[in-house]
């Protein structure tokens, strides 16, 4: 009886914490120019994203208005999911599959060389 054996590798990875930390000009630059996102739905993003303001209020009384933060992102994971996306185009220069869906990524390899097969008597 043969056996064959291959190896494999998978690495996953959460990167939830990550959201928070997208830079607004690089998303908009990647989602123009990988994706081809032009004209009103661009505009719509780049106004969405750029010079807003934010403030508390409570009935009558209300805060300073405070820049808000150029990073983060509070409209969903398929911003971050094009932001991310140049790690599936370097995983699919080296041969390495790739899974991704919003904050949550895996990265798969078999090692179709290193085969070996084991003859049983």
């Amino acid at each position: 009886m043969d056996f064959v054996f291959k190896s494999s590798l998978l690495v996953s990875l959460d990167t939830s914490a990550a959201v928070d930390t997208i830079d607004h000009s690089s998303l908009l630059n990647r989602l123009q120019v990988r994706f081809g996102l032009s004209g009103s739905a661009l505009t719509w993003l780049q106004s969405y994203l750029t010079d807003r303001y934010q403030c508390v209020r409570v009935s009558q009384a209300s805060s300073s208005q405070t820049h808000r933060c150029s990073t983060g992102l509070s409209f969903g994971p398929n911003p971050f999911s094009c932001y991310i996306s140049p790690v599936g185009f370097i995983t699919d220069t080296f041969g390495v599959g790739i899974q991704q869906y919003a904050d949550d990524t895996q990265f798969a390899h078999s090692d179709r060389h290193a085969c070996t097969t084991v003859t049983t008597p």
